[in-house]
């Protein structure tokens, strides 16, 4: 039979030795049809289209076995994120051309995410989470967070030492304006630009260098005499914002002191410091701040809720506002995604279980638990994951063939004398030869390959092969191909 038609286009022709060039087809391998090359399909010994224990082979067995390729998506068999909150699923597998804006999915929402998110209202109590009112001055050995009371103590002003306090003296400059500079009606004299009497200054003299260094005193007579000097542009005695240059002075306020020195100074509180700390209570109502509006905020990553937490059997987690305790049937964090039981373990299903007065748990969720359970999609192609169709092409069970013989083509005449078909192949179950050559257009040919197989194939492979001209150029030989496109 035919098997296809190849087009080869001949270039460079004229600088060919010969009238003609010879073509063979080698590397020809096959691939023998099996419907199971692996050996790992289901056998029915007992033939009640059931699988048991003496029934051998994995692939298409009805039934999960170790190591088949499944999806940890639950028995809603829906990954999250085309869940629709209705323990439906808003695209089938394989999940192809599936609309990805699901309302219902929102990993990026705010709301309810268990996180602070800015924006969203806090206390500002501190990071040990409550006002000073309930604070009792102590603290916990390991982390040294403040310890709070359930009921009002008022200790007194910060107990627990944690509230920020950056201007213990409240002598700040405050500027009230925003426009750089201290104005009369203004108050605050740390930090207000100029110097205030009570603040520690240089009495160096308006030269800025201490007799010490320069061995006499200023000649204008302000080094040294218990005043502040600065350079009065106006002759009026006071300084203005616009008189800065004077005796170096120390910008702290009346009192003398820093801040850092000031008594009560509390830089690292978090109390009171004008934002959200970890410990602090916080309203988990996303940066819109409403809570139970609408969805639209929502963070969701698990719509239908089934997605393993090792909540136990009462599906009822820590971290939910209606838990009490863990599960008396000791199926909370196990480490195991717990199955459907009875509390009798001699009776396997709900009804006998609760008819009998004994109690019916229910299994854990089992999205993301990492293993496969009852209900969730899985391929029944054995445990090598791979059909029978595929399973050739993995184990190379390819056959190889002899080369065929050689078929010359005389491009001048434009005929082929001899054909020598399968020759060499005699010996082969599949045989595959050159049957005819033909000129279908100026310097085109069509090449006709042909086959016969004495067993089933399901796969071949092989390479048109072709020789090469030989031209003297300078006394060098140069050998190129003359067969340019295949």
């Amino acid at each position: 039979e035919i098997l296809m038609n190849i087009k080869v286009e001949l270039v460079n022709i004229e600088n060919f030795d010969s009238d003609g060039v010879s073509f063979w087809l080698d590397n020809i391998k096959y691939l023998e049809y099996e419907s199971d090359p692996n050996g790992d399909n289901w056998i029915d010994i007992n033939e009640n289209g059931i699988f048991d224990d003496e029934d051998q082979g994995t692939e298409g067995n009805g039934i999960y076995d170790y190591n088949e390729f499944y999806q940890d998506y639950g028995l809603d068999q829906c990954p999250d994120m085309y869940e629709d909150g209705q323990n439906g699923c808003l695209c089938l597998y394989p999940f192809n051309n599936c609309d990805d804006h699901n309302t219902n999915y929102n990993p990026n929402g705010t709301e309810g995410n268990n996180q602070f998110d800015e924006g969203e209202y806090y206390d500002d109590f501190g990071s040990d989470g409550c006002s000073d009112e309930y604070e009792t001055g102590t603290w916990e050995e390991e982390t040294g967070v403040g310890i709070c009371s359930d009921v009002l103590l008022n200790l007194g002003q910060d107990p627990n030492q944690d509230n920020q306090n950056l201007d213990p003296a409240l002598d700040d400059f405050l500027d009230t304006n925003e426009n750089g500079i201290f104005d009369d009606e203004e108050v605050g004299t740390e930090g207000n630009g100029i110097y205030d009497v009570g603040e520690t200054f240089l009495d160096f003299g308006l030269d800025g260098l201490s007799e010490d260094i320069l061995g006499y005193a200023d000649e204008d007579g302000t080094e040294n005499n218990g005043i502040y000097d600065f350079y009065d542009l106006n002759g009026d005695g006071i300084q203005q914002a616009n008189e800065q240059f004077g005796e170096t002075y120390f910008d702290y306020g009346i009192d003398g002191l820093k801040n850092a020195d000031e008594t009560g100074y509390n830089g690292e509180g978090t109390e009171k410091n004008g934002k959200w700390d970890n410990g602090e209570p916080y309203n988990d109502c996303g940066i819109d701040r409403i809570c139970d509006d609408d969805i639209s905020d929502d963070f969701n990553v698990d719509p239908n809720g089934d997605f393993w937490l090792d909540c136990g059997s009462d599906h009822i987690c820590p971290s939910d506002v209606d838990y009490i305790a863990a599960d008396q049937n000791g199926t909370e964090d196990n480490s195991i995604c717990d199955p459907a039981f009875c509390s009798n373990e001699n009776i396997l299903n709900e009804y006998d279980c609760i008819s009998s007065g004994n109690e019916w748990y229910e299994a854990e969720y089992s999205e993301g638990n990492n293993v496969w359970n009852q209900g969730e999609f899985y391929n029944d192609y054995g445990t090598d994951q791979l059909k029978d169709e595929n399973e050739l092409f993995v184990l190379d069970k390819k056959i190889m063939v002899s080369n065929t013989d050689t078929t010359y083509y005389d491009y001048v005449n434009k005929e082929v004398l001899y054909y020598p078909n399968a020759l060499n192949q005699e010996d082969d179950f599949f045989k595959l030869w050159i049957s005819s050559i033909e000129e279908v257009e100026e310097g085109i040919l069509n090449i006709e390959i042909s086959y016969i197989n004495s067993i089933p194939i399901t796969g071949i492979e092989f390479k048109l092969n072709h020789d090469i001209y030989s031209v003297n150029v300078f006394d060098w030989n140069e050998q190129t191909r003359n067969v340019a496109k295949v």
